[in-house]
This record gives C-alpha cells, structure tokens and sequence, in this order.
C-alpha cells in the first residue's frame, strides 16, 4: 500500500505549490535539512520534495508540517491544525515554523540566523505553550495552511475553488480524528454556508467534516488574540471533550 506521505506528495505535484527548487541554498527549509538530519521530518520531507520537480508561475505556499508518529500506526488521537497563510513574503517556511516545535531551545539559532523579527518569535512561543496546556502530543499533530494555491501569475490572491479543492484531498489522506480550525479561511473554505456567522458562534456549535469532529478557534496570535482570550475557556472546552481531556 502507498505511504500516506507519498499519497500527500503526489496531491501537492498536481497543483504545482512546492516548487523543490524554492528549497534550496540558504533558506530555512535547507538550514533545517542540513542541521536536523535526525529529524523524522527531514526525513520525511526528502522524500516528499523529490516529488516536487517542477516550474511554476504561481507564488510557492508554506509546507505542512507533521510529527513524527502521524503517519504511523501507534496509537494516539490524530489532530489536525488548519491554520492561515500570513502572506508574508518568505514563502519559503514551514507552516508557522511548525517544524521547531520539537526544538523549542534551537528555536532562538533559528531566530538568529534568518533574522526572525522577535514578535514572531513571541507568536510562536505562546503559540507552542498554547498547544502544550491543550495537551497536544505533538508526535501526532498534523499541521497546514487552509489556503495554499495562489491564482496563475498572482502573488497576492488565492484560487479558492483549487484551495478548498486541496484541502478536502488533505483532509481525507490524513484522516484526522479531531480538525481544529484557527481563524476563518478554513471555515470559509469548508462551511461556506456560515460565512457571515461569527467565530463565536461558531465554538459552540457540532461541527462535523466527514463525520470527522472540528473546534472551531479564533487565532491565538495578531489580530485574532483578543478575541481568543475571552473564549479561550469555550475553545478548550471543545477541545478536551474530543481528546478525552477532563
């Protein structure tokens, strides 16, 4: 049977978003490849680049991120992340920088050699801890962004119909016990039924992807951190009922 990881490759080559050559030289994928080479995701990720040989003309998105015991078949809840792309124009990380939340002491190098401004660094690390006190395991979490392919030719604006597109293939392969959606591009993509409904009202409610459970959460970080402070205690509530957390 084909991997997981291979399936996930060979969705990502139709819609042309990881150009492999993106990757390459001093960026922070390849600072990464070079200095964690015992990392399962670098590991992982060799051999999903080697899938990733093409040219394109649309703008490259940030790689989903995974732990290590995602893809295998140990036991644990498997959580997926849908998290927003910043549209910042580094395109060439990992999704939220994700891949250092096994490092979190090498997070300060990483910060360092790429000049990292410190407030994303500050979003990240209560990003880490906010995830921490959920209880996420983070050997299986699956991490993305909701909204990855861009228009033809377009560095700004996404094709929404090939996003929600992906994003459904993405969803199946990886076949999620709990989704948990951070701001509003996955709910538009996936429930465009609620688009003018508020997150809040949101949070309260069963939500349902393919019989597959999903939390709803303002984004903890920017923008969306006040707002998540006030419902921070309904989020985890939701959270905890699926991951069996009292």
């Amino acid at each position: 049977m084909e991997h997981s990881i291979i399936k996930l490759a060979k969705i990502f080559q139709e819609y042309k978003i990881y150009p492999n050559r993106k990757y390459k030289n001093n960026t922070p994928v390849h600072w990464f490849l070079q200095d964690f080479k015992e990392d399962s995701y670098t590991k992982d990720l060799k051999e999903f680049l080697k899938y990733q040989d093409y040219n394109t003309n649309r703008r490259g998105a940030d790689l989903p991120w995974w732990g290590e015991k995602y893809f295998s078949s140990e036991k644990g809840i498997r959580v997926m992340i849908i998290s927003q792309d910043s549209l910042a124009e580094d395109a060439k990380s990992i999704v939220f920088y994700a891949n250092m939340l096994p490092h979190p002491n090498e997070f300060k190098n990483w910060e360092k050699k790429f000049k990292v401004k410190k407030s994303f660094y500050d979003s990240w690390n209560k990003f880490s801890n906010l995830l921490e006190s959920w209880n996420m395991d983070f050997r299986f979490i699956y991490m993305t962004d909701a909204r990855k392919v861009y228009k033809q030719s377009d560095k700004k604006n996404f094709d929404n119909k090939l996003c929600k597109e992906l994003l459904i293939k993405e969803i199946d392969i990886c076949n999620p016990e709990l989704i948990i959606c951070l701001g509003r591009s996955a709910i538009n993509l996936l429930y465009p039924e609620f688009g003018k409904n508020k997150l809040y009202e949101l949070i309260n409610s069963q939500l349902y992807h393919k019989n597959r459970p999903v939390c709803v959460s303002y984004f903890p970080t920017g923008r969306g951190f006040n707002n998540f402070k006030k419902y921070r205690i309904k989020i985890s509530e939701c959270i905890s009922k699926y991951l069996n957390v009292v």
